[in-house]
């Protein structure tokens, strides 16, 4: 049995279900039609187990990370953190998400 602080991994699902793994992923991102009955039994396990998609075994699996590295030299100055929300903005709008190093005058 799971502790409350672990996340239901589809692994779980899978087990809980009886099939494999690949079946289950290929099911929940629509790439796989199964019989009603087993579609059925895979939703209650879903929700049974509270699994949920990891996005960033997603992004290691598809390959592509959805995010872009900004360096900056200080992000506290008005203008560099205006330009840093705009950007986050702009990414988020296209499905991506930024990460920020500031490297507080040290380069």
């Amino acid at each position: 049995m799971k502790q409350a602080a672990e996340t239901a991994t589809l692994r779980d699902v899978a087990k809980a279900v009886g099939v494999s793994t690949s079946t289950i992923s290929r099911h929940l991102n629509g790439r796989l039609k199964l019989p009603d009955e087993t579609a059925s039994r895979i939703q209650a396990a879903v929700s049974s187990l509270g699994y949920y998609p990891n996005s960033t075994a997603r992004r290691l699996s598809s390959g592509k990370s959805e995010m872009i590295g900004w360096v900056t030299s200080d992000i506290a100055a008005p203008f560099f953190a205006d330009i840093a929300s705009a950007a986050e903005e702009e990414a988020y709008r296209h499905g991506y998400h930024i990460v920020i190093c500031n490297t507080r005058n040290q380069v």
